[in-house]
């Protein structure tokens, strides 16, 4: 009554994306935490497996004021495993976005101490001993996350374009379909890869509708 969607309550539908993230679905074919009937095809299953789930989390930091080139998208840092998109040049006021890729082993370290090893980073990419008030932050965990496990698909070793292929492929007669970065060739790991999934999903149950006369 509550127009939401309860723990337990089954739904009938003609059709269903799905969405779930490629972390979330190698977890579900280890464990069943996630359960399909009839199961999923072999190959399904086997791009499932194959294919990689990579994490590149952020520390987003929004300042009292800008202090660095507003009029730079990008910022270089002197650590590799650190890049820095320039939030204030797209549009977010006062922030920076710090991308941190897997190669700083930082899984381990608390939020606080990840925030300052970023913060010592800027201090001495720009020779300032003291930054600017940090107004607020963030830090995402995304390898964590039991929604996403992961931030990113990848091809992992022994895998392909056709994995990516057979994991968007249609299963349980044209019932389900699969949607997300993971399922595009072109523009994996990304959000347009996602969204244009979603749009050949729904362009494969409307012809399917146009078949069944609908």
């Amino acid at each position: 009554d509550d127009g939401q969607w309860h723990a337990g309550e089954a739904m009938e539908a003609d059709f269903v994306i799905v969405t779930l993230p490629l972390g979330v679905l190698k977890k579900a074919v280890a464990d069943e935490s996630v359960r399909f009937s009839p199961p999923l095809p072999r190959e399904k299953v086997s791009a499932i497996q194959r294919l990689g789930m990579g994490t590149e989390n952020k520390v987003i930091l929004r300042f009292k004021k800008v202090f660095w080139p507003a009029d730079e998208p990008y910022l270089q840092t002197t650590e590799v495993p650190l890049r820095i998109i320039n939030g204030h040049y797209f549009g977010k006021a006062n922030t920076l976005i710090v991308h941190i890729s897997p190669q700083l082993d930082y899984q381990q370290w608390s939020n606080e101490r990840l925030l300052e090893h970023v913060v010592s980073n800027i201090k001495s990419m720009f020779g300032i001993k003291r930054l600017p008030d940090i107004v607020d932050h963030c830090v995402t965990r995304w390898e964590t996350d039991e929604f996403s496990l992961g931030s990113y698909s990848y091809m992992h070793k022994g895998s392909n374009s056709q994995h990516i292929r057979d994991l968007a492929e249609p299963s349980h007669g044209g019932r389900v379909l699969w949607a997300g970065e993971a399922c595009s060739v072109e523009g994996q790991q990304c959000v347009h890869g996602a969204y244009i999934s979603g749009e050949e999903a729904a362009g494969q149950i409307l012809d399917t509708l146009a078949k069944e006369g609908w």
